[in-house]
């Protein structure tokens, strides 16, 4: 009974991550990653389930991304940890690292540095920056091109030409 354990173990995994290709061939499961020209999909797929590299690069990535630098060209739903984690494109869910960078962030970026073209959402770290911050930057620096949302920290910046003050300590905030 004990022998078969690691086996069905395996096979639960499998069948959670739905480690086979959908029909179009584009879609996979769990994709393990050393630098983006050494992963098991390349990086044109869309990865649905789990993605565990040391560099991993994808398309887009659905689930759980772990590893030391997680990139993701178009579209990240899910929750990534890692040294660094890149989104060129729409992220929403949680980006947990060092760095973190996301072209439109939906969710909450935790880090000692984080920036977001658009933010909907929440970054926690030393600095922060988001051309459009439309709820919060909590942190030592925030910085935001727009007067939208709201920012607490030792120093926040609005960079928006019409802003009545470009930078305020402690809270800075419009709605």
């Amino acid at each position: 009974m004990m022998k078969s354990f690691p086996i069905v173990l395996t096979a639960l995994i499998l069948a959670a991550t739905g480690i086979t290709e959908s029909e179009g061939g584009q879609r996979k499961g769990l994709n393990l990653a050393l630098v983006p020209s050494v992963q098991i999909f390349n990086d044109h797929s869309e990865v649905k389930g789990a993605r565990l590299n040391v560099i991993g690069d994808n398309r887009a990535m659905t689930g759980f991304d772990l590893g030391l630098i997680n990139l993701t060209d178009e579209r990240f739903v899910g929750a990534a940890i890692g040294l660094a984690n890149s989104v060129k494109g729409q992220a929403t869910g949680f980006q947990g690292g060092l760095f973190n960078f996301a072209g439109q962030m939906r969710g909450m970026q935790l880090g000692l540095s984080n920036r977001a073209i658009k933010l909907d959402g929440l970054q926690l770290g030393f600095a922060n920056y988001a051309h459009e911050n439309n709820w919060l930057q909590f942190g030592v620096v925030n910085i935001a091109n727009n007067r939208q949302g709201w920012q607490i920290g030792l120093m926040n910046f609005n960079l928006e030409p019409t802003a009545s003050f470009h930078g305020m300590i402690f809270v800075n905030g419009a709605f």
